[in-house]
């Protein structure tokens, strides 16, 4: 006999509880659980669900608080496939290899599901079960053609994959290999078809970051003013309501509580109200939403956290520490990506988010309060609709809702200026220097004019690519929004030879920033050299010249760039790319010349690219500079220094003027 667990659990401070039960298997013969069989407890031991329910809420065991991030619900597959559902379901929970992690994610088991649902709707009426289509070549092939979804084909892949590894007496299910060939086969295409999450243009980001700081800094400007507001209309049901409403209550002409245009004149936001459109209560509470939603782009944009990461964050979680007078701020939280079970993990963030946290802070402890959770039980984005205005849901003192922001018509697009994210020319040229293989002009999504989608991945992936690459931040405003956080993420999560345990995680955004480096990397050094405007200098820069002139007067071999090869060669560390105020620099290593020297340095360094732009720039302002000392200390030694490295820089302007520059 042996014994299999599926290992979840939930946590305490100081135990663990709430283990679904263990499955016994006696020799090779195959068995199901009994429908009474526990698949989830809660942290103090109470059953939450048994196999034999349509719903199996596994809330207690991941990030996911919603009903439907956090339940398989088999209650939509029909009934004749419904058991084979929940036996695939547990198969995947009880006995497949969770790789790195002790357990699947909720989150992925959740997303499983779609797929054995979407399979269910396929085939319908017809008389086909799971184990029918997991043993037939032609069912596989028969669905791999008539679904559009790759996202589903690459759950199906995995499964299959999963349960197949897995001996058929301990499954049920006879997978044979022709299955696999099929998915295989069209798994390559797949793998070729597959595109990545966009990086989005500097020009768009800027202008959202811009957008929500404006919204946001306006509603914390008024927090504390809305924050008595809503304590008060929330403690008497008929303040601010409209007539009608009060006059179900029992009120009348003479015992009318003050209506909205009154109250919010009293408590001082009219103005604001005004501004955002809100009218009264219903409508009030839409905008909080919306807001709320604000505050948690903000906060995926400067910390490069999983949506489901950000929605498992508590109030009061953004710490601060500080070393040698500096301060770094942190929101500290919890991860389960291919680690299954929840891992407090922590993420680097900057000052740019406060007024973003603190507006979804105190919403927080409004509502939190309000249905009688601790400190220490309140998510950061609680969902508001427990707030009793306008219609309200009830909390039902074990699961707390969090706002997974699945409402399009609840998102803080609806009260921004929509055509600042329209897609520009320009913003497809930033796209095709990202990834120049994929047809950008040829997807709709992607149009001039149309208007940029925006997605949580979006915002991991954009940071990624402009904190390990700060030469793709061509854009002034973009650069001045996301320097503290480059910085503060340089730091700490790609200058360290080991990183800190909370931010180890594998697939923390520190991951992906040290690994999309040598892919930023070469295409920041392609765009300033190879794909210059003007005609590069320095002694790397002449090297490139005559590679791209083909000039082999001198006997050097010249190859066609290859990207792949230029990205292996940064992942090698044979090549680096630094943005300087003179070009670049493509020296390995930190530059003990311009330590000594400044910017002259790079005109004698092998590794440099110059600009005569660039340097025409750095020879104003070093002009400048000295005929300021020389105006008050002619004689410092430092007027001096700044003189000579003032001609060096002019001598060498007049040397590559002269070869015909």
């Amino acid at each position: 006999m042996r014994s299999y667990g599926a290992a979840y659990y939930t946590e305490t401070d100081n135990n663990q509880y709430g283990e679904p039960d263990l499955f016994l298997v006696h020799g090779k013969s195959f068995t199901r659980p009994a429908p009474d069989f526990v698949i989830s407890r809660s942290n103090i031991g109470d059953v939450i669900s048994v196999y034999g329910d349509d719903a199996w809420d596994l809330r207690s065991y991941g990030l996911a608080v919603n009903l439907n991030q956090g339940t398989l619900i088999f209650s939509t597959i029909s009934d004749k496939r419904r058991d084979e559902a929940k036996w695939i379901l547990f198969v995947l929970m009880y006995f497949s290899d969770a790789g790195r992690a002790s357990a699947l994610s909720v989150s992925t088991l959740v997303n499983y599901l779609k797929l054995i649902r979407n399979v269910d709707a396929f085939f319908g009426g017809r008389d086909i079960g799971y184990s029918d289509f997991f043993s037939s070549e032609n069912l596989m092939a028969e669905y791999l053609s008539a679904t559009k979804r790759n996202h589903l084909v690459a759950k199906l892949i995995t499964i299959y994959g999963k349960i197949s590894s897995l001996p058929s007496y301990l499954t049920g299910f006879k997978c044979h290999k022709g299955c696999m060939d099929v998915l295989d086969l069209y798994k390559s295409s797949f793998d070729r078809n597959n595109l990545q999450v966009p990086v989005i243009p500097p020009r768009i980001l800027s202008n959202l970051i811009n957008s929500l700081d404006k919204l946001l800094t306006d509603v914390f400007y008024n927090l504390d003013r809305l924050e008595l507001f809503l304590v008060a209309i929330l403690n008497d049901d008929n303040l601010g309501r409209c007539e009608s409403y009060q006059r179900q209550n029992g009120r009348n002409a003479q015992t009318f509580e003050p209506f909205f245009e009154e109250i919010i004149e009293l408590y001082g936001l009219q103005v604001f109200m005004n501004k955002y459109g809100v009218t009264n209560i219903p409508s009030l509470r839409s905008f909080l939403i919306k807001a709320q939603h604000g505050c948690a782009l903000m906060m995926l944009i400067y910390s490069g956290m999983r949506k489901s990461e950000l929605l498992s964050l508590k109030i009061n979680s953004l710490r601060t520490s500080e070393s040698n007078g500096k301060k770094t701020l942190r929101l500290c939280g919890f991860t389960s990506k291919l680690v299954g079970q929840k891992k407090a993990v922590s993420w680097i963030t900057s000052e740019d988010i406060l007024n973003a946290y603190s507006v979804a802070n105190k919403l927080a402890c409004l509502t939190g309060e309000k249905i009688g959770l601790t400190q220490n039980e309140i998510p950061l984005f609680i969902s508001l609709a427990y707030l009793p205005i306008s219609t309200s849901i009830r909390y039902d003192g074990v699961n707390v809702n969090v706002h997974g922001f699945a409402n399009k018509s609840m998102e803080v697009f609806g009260v921004l200026e929509p055509d600042k994210f329209s897609i520009s020319p320009d913003d497809i040229k930033f796209l095709d220097k990202i990834d120049p293989f994929r047809a950008w002009s040829q997807e709709k999504a992607f149009s001039v004019d149309e208007y940029w989608r925006f997605t949580a991945h979006q915002f991991r992936r954009s940071l990624a690519y402009y904190v390990a690459q700060s030469g793709l931040v061509s854009l002034p405003s973009l650069k001045r929004q996301l320097k503290h956080i480059g910085k503060e993420m340089t730091l700490y999560y790609c200058n360290s030879s080991a990183l800190s345990e909370e931010f180890s995680t594998t697939e923390h955004v520190a991951d992906l920033i040290q690994n999309t480096k040598p892919e930023a990397d070469a295409i920041a050094y392609i765009e300033c050299v190879y794909n210059s405007d003007e005609k590069v200098y320095g002694s790397h820069g002449n090297y490139v010249e005559r590679h791209l002139s083909n000039d082999l007067s001198e006997g050097m071999a010249v190859e066609v760039i290859d990207r792949s090869e230029l990205v292996k060669r940064f992942k090698n560390g044979l090549i680096s790319y630094k943005e300087t105020p003179l070009g670049a620099c493509t020296k390995v290593g930190p530059c003990r010349e311009r330590a000594i020297r400044s910017f002259a340095a790079c005109t004698v360094c092998d590794r440099s690219v110059i600009k005569l732009s660039r340097l025409d720039r750095v020879i104003d302002k070093q002009a400048s500079f000295v005929q300021s000392l020389e105006s008050n200390y002619p004689d410092n030694v430092a007027c001096r220094i700044e003189r000579d490295e003032l001609e060096t820089l002019k001598k060498y302007r007049r040397r590559i003027i002269a070869k015909g520059g």
